[in-house]
């Protein structure tokens, strides 16, 4: 990389002007004032840079490379401690309608706002829950159109692995039970539980030869679009080994105790997954629907059963004192068949009802706000941020995340992880 980027550099002052660069800079802190025990790294402050540069050849061919490098020097996990990711690094080639990208890349495919079906393809970023994002990954991807219709198609040969929490993060649960998808047992975690996240293992050679097809439909204000994808599930099955000792026992349910340390094995596992959304425009409303249904591939009793995601939401801007203000509002719907493992932060793609909305006060001022309720014990997780564009290279955020439920809910498990956090950017 350091070899094409200084070819890049030494190029004559009029190809330099096909040369494009943004750089973002940020210094952060978090904080999660309920979290008291000891062991976790409640706290982390540190830097993030994000660096993209494209050099265009000519009308056909351009390169572009992208990466993220974030230090935490805080924390007690060499993971979490200094990351450095890439994002783009890829030879893309135009000729006519089509599109072709050799090398790191990412897509977005278009579906629901916040909880989108149609991510299903690129594998995740989860070290932290409230801001996961989608790795890119290497391979060919394919890109055409033709009248109303679009369609894309990529092969991943090597599909890349998720990045999970290091054993110390807050986001392991730290308080009464682990939550898993198992409805016939109650893991009780130790007062003072510690992790410990063991070697990865792959299933059925779930990250070899990843495949994805959509097909995208342009109609008079109606979007349509269909996908399929054969490859690695976004994220593993995390599975907890049973240490532990009988507190109860009842028919068909069991409660029991763990002892230190948890040990978590991540398991890749290769699914097949089908999926569809529609965006319809009515005037100043904008309705969006997406769903799948993903089966695993494969014979090991570790494979969860089948499951469906679907997501149903309106939106709709109105202008106020001259700021715009966008309500989005969501239903999401899902069901499975009985798995194992983890089922971490999972009750917000259960039955769940959300209202949010993005209040742009002025050009230098947003506020977004969300509150996820799920229905089944009426937990809930509240969002709100505020952002602010000092001027065209300064800004900062302000943001809170709250969680409150029962004890026998899975976003209860997470009351005290409320967490007040800030960043100042500097682009360039």
């Amino acid at each position: 990389m350091s070899l094409v980027l200084s070819l890049l550099f030494l190029l004559s002052p009029v190809a330099q002007a096909d040369f494009d660069s943004e750089y973002k800079l940020s210094a952060f802190a978090a904080t999660m004032p309920e979290m008291k025990k000891s062991g976790v790294d409640a706290n982390q402050a540190g830097l993030l840079a994000d660096i993209s540069l494209r050099y265009k050849f000519d009308s056909h061919l351009q390169t572009q490379w992208s990466f993220v490098t974030r230090t935490n020097p805080s924390s007690r996990d060499a993971v979490e401690k200094f990351f450095i990711d890439v994002g783009e690094a890829q030879l893309t080639y135009k000729v006519g309608s089509q599109r072709w990208v050799f090398g790191y890349h990412y897509q977005a495919w278009e579906g629901t706002d916040l909880i989108n079906p149609m991510d299903m393809v690129f594998v995740k970023n989860a070290r932290d829950p409230l801001n996961m994002s989608s790795r890119s990954a290497p391979g060919v991807f394919l890109s055409d159109s033709s009248g109303v219709m679009s369609w894309d198609l990529f092969f991943i040969p090597e599909q890349r692995k998720s990045l999970l929490p290091g054993p110390r993060s807050p986001w392991w649960p730290r308080y009464m039970n682990l939550p898993v998808y198992s409805e016939s047992v109650t893991l009780l975690l130790p007062d003072d539980v510690t992790y410990d996240i063991r070697r990865d293992e792959v299933l059925n050679n779930a990250l070899k030869s990843n495949v994805a097809l959509r097909f995208q439909f342009h109609l008079e204000g109606l979007d349509l679009s269909v996908a399929g994808f054969d490859g690695s599930a976004q994220t593993p099955i995390l599975d907890p080994t049973l240490r532990a000792s009988i507190v109860e026992s009842f028919p068909g349910r069991q409660v029991l105790q763990l002892q230190n340390p948890v040990e978590i094995t991540p398991y890749y596992y290769r699914v097949r997954t089908v999926g569809g959304a529609a965006a319809w425009t009515l005037g100043s409303w904008i309705l969006r629907a997406a769903t799948q249904h993903t089966q695993p591939i494969g014979e090991s009793v570790l494979l969860p059963g089948w499951s469906d995601l679907s997501v149903l939401g309106f939106e709709r801007t109105w202008s106020w004192r001259r700021s715009d203000i966008t309500f989005i509002f969501q239903g999401v719907f899902s069901q499975r068949q009985q798995g194992q493992g983890l089922s971490m932060l999972s009750s917000l793609l259960e039955k769940a009802v959300m209202g949010g909305f993005r209040w742009a006060w002025n050009e230098k001022l947003v506020w977004f706000g969300a509150i996820f309720q799920e229905q089944k014990n009426k937990s809930f997780f509240v969002h709100q941020d505020w952002k602010w564009n000092h001027n065209d290279n300064w800004s900062s955020q302000l943001a809170l995340d709250l969680f409150n439920g029962s004890e026998d809910s899975s976003l209860g498990v997470y009351k005290k992880n409320t967490q007040i956090s800030y960043s100042l950017n500097y682009k360039f």
